[in-house]
């Protein structure tokens, strides 16, 4: 009886839990990787150029992408989705 009580309370629990940061921008986050991909020729997704990536959404126009490559270099996206304009700044790490 207490397994099903603990087990139904995490189940709960883990329904409430905070939105990873794909699922709270979902739609945006399909737009930055097709507005980095169509102004800068770049695909974020392909690992076979790219050690990984992190992003961090300002807000609902304002975000930022940082793409490490394998040659120790970060290429740097600072992309408004509203306005369709992105900008690249590439810095040796």
């Amino acid at each position: 009886m207490r397994f099903l009580f603990i087990f139904f309370i995490s189940i709960s629990l883990s329904s409430k839990a905070t939105p990873t940061i794909r699922e709270h921008y979902s739609e945006d986050y399909l737009k930055l990787v097709e507005l980095i991909f169509d102004n800068h020729n770049v695909d974020i997704m392909n690992r076979d150029f790219y050690e990984g990536y992190s992003m961090n959404f300002v807000d609902k126009c304002n975000a930022e992408v940082k793409l490490k490559t394998y040659s120790s270099l970060l290429n740097i996206f600072k992309v408004n989705i509203c306005t369709n304009q992105s900008e690249i700044i590439s810095e040796r790490i």
